[in-house]
């Protein structure tokens, strides 16, 4: 038996000549929970609907249990789908509807009421039977949905955004569903979602997904604490993540010394050695193929050769001027400039903290506390564990603990390494 249920090879497709997918590839084992994240207008959904048979690639493969199915229409395919709108039938009952692709299978009348009971039990309705489904109130309604997908045991499950329509409660309710239902049926979930809270708490792989090219395919603590690249640890994390550039190059004993916050010295040390130079002729070597593609791809379509500005990473410095909040495109940036991310947990405040700050803002929220801290021009965001109460305007101490400060390459946008970071004063 083939491990991977799902294969995607080199997906490609375009809507009136602008690209949606530019080239997706990933694998989907039996038995995953996958969410398909990213902001609107990514390529998530349009992926979905290319495996479930709905679209048809401009060019590449989906093999599903190691065959092609490029060419078979949907309804052969193992695959149900929940949608956003759950697409109930308001003339047939709850049972009815659980049991409407039973019926399509032509089971026998046994069969049908047997399946129809455990899909019941299962989402939690028994005794609503005979309900209409327009009385129901909006969860129910997402059960009967996904007790109607789940009856004729597919292969896979799709789920596109299905818990959007629901109030903040209810979603988090039918996230706790969700995980049970995939742990009791043993299925594999496919789930389109632009809210990483919900692809965090529910996937046991992320794909995430910007301007149709795959950022990273990762169990969701791999995505959060080694993000491949500057998009995706800005994309992870709330609240988002503290970007820093700085200005500096790597000295003999493996460490990086560094000017950040217009003036403070700091080291970085990495958790492991890493040759630069090697990084550096990789990152032009991939750049340089990448290009060699483009192009070759702009002949073939015989296209006009545009911008590709929208591929460039970007990132945000928080500063206390807002109109200067968004990081200027810089002409030239050389292999001396870097970015390092941090995220809010890793700020510990004490008056013998090195770096002298003042409490901008804060925000309790019960056991912790959500604070923003100026240093200078810029903006830095602190959690803070711990009943404690702060006062605009008080000044503070900051250090930067932990070794999971992530420093990234600012031309490439590309992760380089995870180390600690010290700051003088």
């Amino acid at each position: 038996m083939n491990q991977n249920l799902v294969d995607l090879q080199n997906l490609k497709k375009e809507f009136d000549g602008t690209p949606v997918l530019r080239g997706i590839s990933l694998s989907i084992k039996r038995r995953e929970f996958v969410t398909l994240l990213g902001p609107s207008g990514c390529g998530k959904t349009t992926t979905l609907r290319i495996i479930g048979g709905f679209e048809q690639p401009d060019s590449g493969d989906v093999f599903f249990d190691g065959k092609r199915l490029n060419d078979v229409p949907p309804y052969q395919r193992e695959i149900n789908t929940v949608f956003q709108r759950y697409a109930l039938f308001p003339h047939l009952n709850v049972a009815e509807n659980i049991a409407f692709g039973l019926h399509i299978k032509k089971l026998d009348r046994a069969d049908i009421k047997r399946k129809t009971a455990e899909m019941l039990e299962l989402v939690g309705l028994r005794g609503f039977e005979n309900r209409d489904v327009t009385s129901l109130s909006g969860g129910q309604q997402q059960r009967v949905a996904i007790a109607r997908t789940l009856a004729p045991e597919p292969a896979v499950l799709f789920m596109d955004e299905p818990l959007s329509n629901l109030d903040a409660k209810l979603r988090l309710e039918m996230r706790y569903e969700l995980q049970r239902l995939h742990v009791e049926t043993g299925s594999t979930f496919v789930y389109v979602t632009h809210d990483q809270m919900e692809a965090m708490t529910l996937a046991t792989k992320i794909c995430l997904i910007n301007n149709g090219v795959l950022q990273q395919y990762d169990a969701p603590l791999d995505v959060y604490n080694r993000p491949a690249n500057l998009f995706v640890a800005d994309f992870v994390g709330n609240p988002s993540i503290n970007f820093v550039e700085a200005k500096g190059k790597e000295q003999a004993d493996g460490s990086f010394r560094f000017k950040i916050l217009d003036d403070l010295e700091a080291t970085f040390r990495p958790n492991e050695p890493i040759d630069m130079a090697a990084w550096f002729a990789k990152r032009d070597k991939d750049a340089a193929d990448l290009e060699a593609q483009r192009i070759e791809m702009l002949k073939d379509k015989k296209a006009v050769e545009k911008s590709n500005k929208d591929e460039v990473f970007k990132y945000h410095i928080a500063k206390v001027d807002e109109s200067d909040y968004a990081v200027e495109e810089e002409p030239e940036i050389t292999n001396e400039d870097f970015v390092l991310a941090i995220r809010p947990e890793a700020l510990k405040l004490s008056k013998d903290g090195s770096i002298a700050s003042t409490i901008y803002g804060a925000m309790p929220t019960g056991m912790e506390s959500t604070v923003k801290l100026r240093i200078g021009k810029y903006l830095l965001t602190g959690v803070i564990f711990g009943g404690v109460t702060f006062k605009l305007g008080e000044e503070t101490g900051v250090d930067i603990a932990g070794t999971d400060i992530l420093l990234f390459d600012r031309k490439s946008g590309k992760a380089i390494t995870a180390g600690s970071l010290a700051v003088k004063g």
